[in-house]
């Protein structure tokens, strides 16, 4: 995948527009935060199969399925593969590049995993319910190289 020339000062201004955003379930979840992050560095869109088609958290978990036939992680690798992303190691994630973690980390209640966005080696941010979480020293669980 080709980023911008400027995709540092677009990955900034993305983050900084959704800083404050509240979860929604119809445009600004945790998966479409990750999406949107690779669309704003990339121009590309990965959620481009999920929009206009998602209300509520039954309605993402029941597309999910049908997309991958299975949850968020398997929808990530799934779109990744066919965008030709290819996944790394987490211990090589940058600055850019999108990575799974426990979605403990971002909402307590919650179980499974979510989409992050690496912001350094040692950083990543996520979609939390009233905006995005900054988490340091993250438990990365997969990663791809944007």
């Amino acid at each position: 995948m080709i980023r911008y020339i400027d995709w540092p000062e677009r990955l900034m201004l993305f983050l900084n527009e959704r800083h404050d955003k509240p979860i929604n379930w119809e445009n600004n979840n945790c998966c479409f935060f990750g999406c949107d992050a690779v669309k704003a560095i990339s121009g590309q869109d990965p959620g481009h199969f999920f929009r206009g088609k998602v209300k509520t958290p039954k309605q993402a978990y029941k597309l999910l399925k049908k997309f991958s036939g299975g949850g968020v992680e398997e929808s990530a690798e799934k779109i990744f593969n066919e965008m030709g992303i290819h996944e790394i190691p987490v211990e090589d994630a940058n600055s850019g590049d999108i990575a799974l973690i426990d979605v403990e980390n971002v909402h307590p209640d919650a179980h499974g995993y979510t989409v992050a966005v690496v912001t350094s080696p040692a950083s990543v941010v996520a979609q939390g319910k009233d905006g995005l979480v900054y988490i340091t020293d993250p438990d990365m669980k997969r990663a791809w190289g944007i």
